[in-house]
């Protein structure tokens, strides 16, 4: 009896030893049969030999953890030269936030910031009562994380959490600092925009015939003329079943000659099409190149629904004098967005403007009203939202970039990069008109209708402000510590590595 045992138990260690040489043996198989780049990326996984990113020389993330950053992202990776692989993963989240904490905890140790044993324990206990508590809450499953798991995620909470607090604490910003960020941001003017651009100009002008028939034939135009083509020449077999049809036209994309073939038994003839507003199935033949297959082109005769498939065989180009008047008038438009347009009109445009805008500014100076001028000489006008001269980085989520008309839609033309602008607009008078401005091929004129100074600031709003203000600089302060960081503990990511393991993981040699 004893015997059989010990047979049974080396039987068993026999079978564990087979089944082990067996898995290395497919193991080697797998190796041998990868490149040599994916090979070593591949190896140095398994033995973990390789490092990826370093901090000071140690490990930041092994080739496992990048491994499920990157699956987790989803992402192919595959047809990506090295340098976008890179610098996609230099801006993903998950492995920044590792490399920080790592130079953080360094920098923690350096000077001198230490967790006690009891207060990581206490610490950990509740990140641990916390997580398990929401995990179970929303999936509904136990959680199998242990405690031991979180005195390591305590400590790094802790104490950078406690360089942040010291970031903010070390910051000094004065009273009058807050008092002139929100005087800047309170202080706010609201006015009525008269502006004309060259497209209103343009909108204007009758172009002569002989600048379209021009412009028909430029390169500006090659676009229009593709899209104007009303005749093509082309071969087309058609059947009624709908799946049969799809199933030919991958056919006949892959199969060379079949097309023909299909047409021979159709007893199909070369013949021209022309494409009508009567016919607009047939408009997707615009874009077909020569020699190309239509997609499936579903028409209907004699109350027969059949697919057709078209292969082109020549487009014919119209003429200009071929233009109906609807073809004509899309020219025209088109023309008139062109930079040949903008070219031959823009001194003609700069002098009317300059002469319109004087005769409404003397013309107000008399009295006349300065929106009623400025709408009778085909001025656009706008009426602005109140705003304050300081758009960027406001504490007052009302204020918005650029500004917002009355409907609450912005104005593109009064962005904070409009300086001129807002220097003129906070230098005007109640109900003074200003002089003349312009901001690329837009010339504006701006009338102030109302001030609206700042209330006295009281406790609540300074809070709001020194609060928002010591935010904003403890955001520049961190970002300024970390590349500090970076250079004094040498963050170092290891490029070839890095790319050999992508490559690697996603079944493409570098």
């Amino acid at each position: 009896m004893g015997n059989s045992k010990n047979t049974l138990k080396d039987n068993r260690i026999v079978k564990g030893i087979a089944t082990g040489i067996v898995v290395l043996f497919i193991l080697a198989i797998f190796l041998w049969t990868l490149d040599s780049n994916a090979r070593k990326a591949v190896l140095g996984w398994i033995s973990g030999s390789t490092k990826y990113i370093t901090v000071d020389g140690e490990e930041v993330l092994t080739g496992l953890q990048i491994k499920r950053i990157v699956e987790s992202r989803n992402i192919n990776f595959r047809n990506f030269p090295d340098s976008l692989i890179l610098q996609a993963l230099r801006n993903f989240r998950e492995i920044n936030r590792e490399i920080n904490n790592k130079v953080l905890l360094k920098y923690a140790n350096d000077i001198g910031l230490i967790m006690s044993p009891k207060a990581k324990q206490i610490l950990a206990i509740e990140l641990y009562k916390k997580s398990k508590i929401q995990f179970e809450k929303r999936y509904n499953i136990r959680f199998r994380m242990s405690l031991n798991d979180f005195y390591e995620i305590a400590e790094e909470n802790y104490l950078t959490g406690l360089i942040n607090t010291s970031l903010v604490q070390g910051l000094l910003i004065t009273k009058p600092e807050v008092e002139l960020k929100y005087s800047l941001e309170n202080n706010k003017r609201q006015v009525i925009v008269a502006s004309y651009d060259l497209k209103n100009f343009l909108k204007t002008k009758k172009i002569a015939k002989q600048d379209l028939s021009k412009f028909f034939k430029s390169r500006e135009s090659s676009s229009f003329r593709s899209n104007v083509r009303n005749r093509v020449t082309a071969f087309a077999i058609s059947g009624t079943d709908e799946k049969k049809m799809k199933k030919l036209l991958s056919d006949v994309q892959s199969k060379p000659g079949l097309f023909e073939k299909t047409a021979k038994e159709q007893k199909v003839k070369q013949q021209d099409y022309t494409i009508t507003a009567a016919v607009k199935e047939l408009n997707p033949l615009k874009q077909v190149g020569v020699g190309k297959y239509s997609k499936l082109i579903k028409r209907t005769e004699r109350g027969i629904v059949k697919y057709y498939i078209f292969k082109i065989v020549k487009k014919h180009n119209r003429k200009f004098e071929e233009l109906n008047n609807t073809e004509l008038a899309k020219l025209e438009t088109n023309y008139k967005k062109s930079n040949t347009a903008r070219n031959k009109y823009l001194s003609t445009f700069q002098k009317k403007v300059k002469a319109l805008f004087k005769e409404i500014k003397q013309a107000v100076k008399k009295g006349a009203d300065f929106t009623a001028q400025a709408r009778a000489n085909g001025l656009e006008i706008q009426t602005t939202e109140y705003f304050p001269v300081a758009l960027k980085d406001a504490v007052d989520k009302s204020v918005h970039d650029p500004v917002q008309n009355l409907n609450k839609k912005p104005i593109k033309l009064l962005g904070s990069s409009n300086k001129d602008f807002f220097k003129t607009v906070f230098s005007l008078k109640k109900n003074q008109v200003s002089d003349m401005k312009n901001s690329g091929f837009t010339y504006y004129m701006v009338k102030l209708t109302d001030i609206k100074t700042p209330e006295k600031m009281d406790a609540k709003n300074y809070k709001k402000y020194l609060v928002a203000m010591k935010k904003r600089n403890q955001n520049e302060y961190y970002s300024k510590l970390i590349q500090t960081l970076y250079k004094k503990y040498k963050v170092r990511w290891n490029e070839k590595n890095v790319i050999r393991l992508i490559r690697a993981l996603q079944g493409r040699s570098s």
